[in-house]
Parts: C-alpha cells; structure tokens; sequence
C-alpha cells in the first residue's frame, strides 16, 4: 500500500512538472510572436523596394523606392525622402510618372501632387493610383516639374527606375 501511495504521488508531481513546461513554452511563443510585431515596418510591406539616392534639386532627395499593393488593381508608388527634405519644398513640384511595358498599347501616365507622409519616423511619397492590365513595367520615368507653372517649367529633374515588378 506504500509502494502504490508512492506512485500515485511521484506520477502528481510528473504531471504538474510537465504542465509547467507546456505553459513556459506557450509563454515563450507568444512572445516571440510580439517581436516580431514590433520589428515589422512599412517598408517591410512594399514590393520591389529599391535604393535609388536621386537628388531632384539641392533641398530634395529620393532614397528608395517601392511598390505598395492595396488590392489588385489599387497600388501606391512609394518614394522614401532624406530626412532633411520639408513639407514646403514637396509642395513645389508635382511628380509625373510614365510607365513602359511591351504589353500595353500606350505607356502607363500619372500626375500626382505629393505630400509628405511619415511612416516608421521616415518621411515617405504615397502615390496610389489604379493600375490595370499589368503587374510589371521596363521602366518607369519618374520626372517632377513646378506645380504652379508648369506650362513653362517643363520638366525640371527625372529619372528612370527599369524593370519593376509589383505581383
């Protein structure tokens, strides 16, 4: 009867061991699981991110670029800025992009009047716009020219960025 009292109290104490383990287990997954929340950022989110450090004037300068998907046919062309560039300079300039693609009958056009946006402590141009019909460009020409007047501004500074994919 001893012996068997023995058992029972030695098969209790492996029992509440083991579901000490589980629960540190769980424990230690979930938190690893809030890391990696926290170290995810927006450019995390973009597709085809690129460096491209293209200076349009003195007081604006383009470091990276990406794609951001909204929906199939909704996207975002993303422009992340040197921290030194002001909301007043963006305001300036309008940005013009043309898009290439052998696949479709006239190049991709779209005008934007940007404005800086902040994601992650970085300042960032958002530019959505519908794209249909393709997931790919050659190339995009990416051109700014004053917003005011720009009739007789003309282009100002552009640049290319060649084969872009956002699938």
């Amino acid at each position: 009867m001893k012996t068997n009292l023995l058992y029972v109290i030695i098969a209790l104490l492996f029992a509440s061991s083991c579901k000490d383990g589980k629960e540190k287990q769980v424990n230690s997954n979930a938190e690893d699981t809030n890391i990696n929340k926290v170290e995810s950022t927006f450019e995390d989110q973009l597709l085809d991110l690129r460096d491209v450090n293209v200076q349009l004037n003195e007081n604006y300068k383009i470091k990276k670029f990406g794609m951001l998907r909204h929906n199939d046919s909704i996207f975002s062309f993303v422009f992340r800025l040197d921290d030194s560039v002001m909301q007043n300079e963006v305001t300036k300039y309008s940005i013009g992009i043309k898009g290439f693609n052998v696949s479709l009958e006239d190049p991709y056009n779209a005008t934007f009047s940007p404005s800086i946006e902040t994601r992650d402590n970085n300042k960032y141009l958002i530019l959505r716009r519908k794209i249909g019909k393709t997931s790919y460009f050659d190339s995009l020409e990416v051109y700014s020219y004053n917003r005011n007047d720009w009739k007789s501004s003309g282009r100002i500074a552009s640049f290319k960025i060649r084969d872009v994919l956002f699938e």
